[in-house]
């Protein structure tokens, strides 16, 4: 059943495979990202487990039962929001997700039907097939693997504003360099390595399995290859 949030316990739980899933904890809670069910699964510290969406595939916003996502796939959390951002693949969407008073979730369209590309404001900004999150709290940032667009954009969670990092959108490819002119192909999974509570190395991984490090310098950002080849 998908009414309400309780639907049982762990040993009912069945995701299908961890292939493309990610976990995450928050308090108590573990969140997965059910991709091939469509949904978010909850599972508390008692192993009672509950979801985020209906778990048939669509792109629709409101509460834990009528809430739809396609192919759900990074995860990060906001602490200072309380809100989890999600992205959303097929749906070529961000979505956040912020509990409720009542127990109940909402989720709502952060970054959805973009200009194709495009940057700047979270409400005409877009994301192609997005997929790892990672998040700096102290700077209030959130990057990510925007595999579609082969490129690590920066989401700017107070200012709603969305940031090239590196790449060059629609132009994939392997070429080490300055930001400006590095290419990536399908960035997926990303993680994050702070200093002084700012963030001075991102690490993501493409579809091909290449590791690629982001050097972010006071006055430039270089891309080298750490496994794999440019």
């Amino acid at each position: 059943s998908t009414e309400g949030t309780v639907t049982g316990n762990v040993t009912t739980l069945n995701t299908g495979g961890a292939k493309h899933e990610s976990l995450m904890m928050v308090g108590d809670t573990l969140y997965i990202t059910d991709k091939d069910h469509a949904r978010i699964v909850l599972l508390n510290s008692a192993n009672s487990v509950s979801y985020i969406g209906t778990a048939s595939a669509g792109h629709r916003d409101g509460n834990s039962s009528f809430s739809k996502f396609d192919s759900p796939s990074g995860m990060t959390y906001w602490h200072q929001g309380n809100s989890i951002f999600v992205s959303d693949k097929d749906n070529h969407a961000i979505r956040k997700i912020q509990p409720q008073d009542s127990g109940d979730y909402d989720v709502t369209s952060y970054i959805s039907n973009g200009n194709r590309y495009a940057t700047g404001s979270t409400s005409v900004a877009a994301v192609v097939f997005p997929g790892g999150l990672a998040f700096n709290k102290h700077e209030q940032l959130i990057y990510l693997a925007d595999s579609g667009s082969h490129s690590i954009r920066m989401i700017d969670v107070i200012n709603d504003q969305v940031n090239l990092l590196a790449g060059q959108p629609r132009r994939p490819g392997r070429i080490d360099g300055a930001a400006t002119t590095t290419k990536f192909r399908n960035p997926e999974a990303i993680t994050i390595q702070l200093c002084c509570d700012v963030t001075r190395y991102v690490h993501t991984m493409d579809y091909y399995g290449s590791i690629r490090r982001i050097q972010i310098g006071s006055s430039s950002t270089t891309v080298t290859s750490l496994v794999g080849y440019s």
